[in-house]
């Protein structure tokens, strides 16, 4: 495939879950790394400005703002419902004790998951 396919495609777009057991490292550091993936090597090593093949996107249950484990703030770009078709799904990580029971405490999320999948969505955690 030529270069200049690669750069001609559209970006992939990558639903970031963010729940209140999420931690503010795992759920930015990945958005951090989706935004600089090619266009950090290329700012350094052509001193070119390229769009990223990634386009990270934080999702919430309701898209407000909530805080996350450790009490940090975060602002989704979008809730469930409104999030827009996307190609890969990201569970970033669940901060909570493997003896704790999770009942239906993510219940419209895993409903959520499972409709992405059968979008054709990548689930990835």
């Amino acid at each position: 495939m030529a270069r200049s396919e690669i750069a001609e495609r559209p970006p992939l777009t990558v639903a970031l879950l963010a729940t209140p057991d999420s931690t503010a490292s795992t759920l930015f550091g990945l958005y951090d790394l989706l935004l600089g993936a090619r266009r950090d090597w290329q700012q350094l090593l052509h001193r070119a400005d390229v769009a990223s093949p990634f386009l990270p996107l934080i999702v919430s249950r309701d898209g407000r703002s909530l805080l996350v484990y450790n009490d940090i703030p975060v602002h989704p770009h979008a809730s469930l419902d409104d999030a827009p078709p996307t190609d890969v799904v990201i569970v970033s990580n669940l901060a909570v004790s493997p003896w704790e029971p999770l009942d239906d405490r993510y219940a419209p999320e895993a409903q959520w998951l499972c409709e992405r999948y059968a979008a054709g969505a990548t689930l990835a955690a």
